[in-house]
């Protein structure tokens, strides 16, 4: 049996944010633990050309509201960049993941070969449903998720492979 829409992206996306959650509950014992201010966490990056820690998870949550609004045409329900704390971001991440358990199978599926417009917020995109899944939406949302759990651990945050990848169940 071929995979359907629904669990080729809502699977993926609502696993990968409650894991991400929990290893932002991991950053919140980390500075608990060494004293350190949560800010320098929160603001840190890689690089200098890429988003801070808040901002990748502020773009791990947008990705797959903006794939979910490109299937169904319904408009995405956005929630402000105000994320100040790892409380704040992780009740972003609970939002996103209640957003998308909202979505049914039948909203998805079938969708494959549907031309859509994903509109971001730098330009409106046209794909196929399934092209739009497989060659924008899941490739940003693992980047933004990597690169945030890279910031974590590069800053000395206890966290290895098995927090990226959850249960193996």
């Amino acid at each position: 049996m071929a995979l359907t829409m629904h669990q080729s992206s809502v699977f993926y996306f609502t696993r990968l944010l409650n894991n991400l959650s929990d290893i932002l509950a991991k950053a919140q014992a980390h500075v608990d633990e060494t004293g350190a201010d949560p800010k320098d966490l929160l603001e840190a990056r890689l690089t200098d050309d890429m988003f801070n820690l808040s901002q990748q998870i502020q773009m791990a949550c947008l990705h797959p509201l903006l794939f979910v609004a490109g299937i169904t045409g319904k408009p995405a329900e956005l929630q402000k960049d105000e994320d100040r704390s790892f409380a704040e971001l992780r009740s972003r991440i609970s939002k996103t993941v209640s957003l998308l358990e909202s979505v049914r199978p039948e909203d998805l599926n079938g969708s494959e070969d549907r031309e859509i417009v994903l509109a971001t917020p730098r330009a409106d995109l046209p794909f196929t449903g399934q092209g739009s899944l497989q060659i924008f939406s899941l490739p940003n949302f693992f980047f933004h998720v990597v690169t945030a759990y890279d910031i974590l651990r590069h800053r000395g945050v206890s966290l290895g492979k098995m927090d990226f990848l959850g249960g193996l169940k």
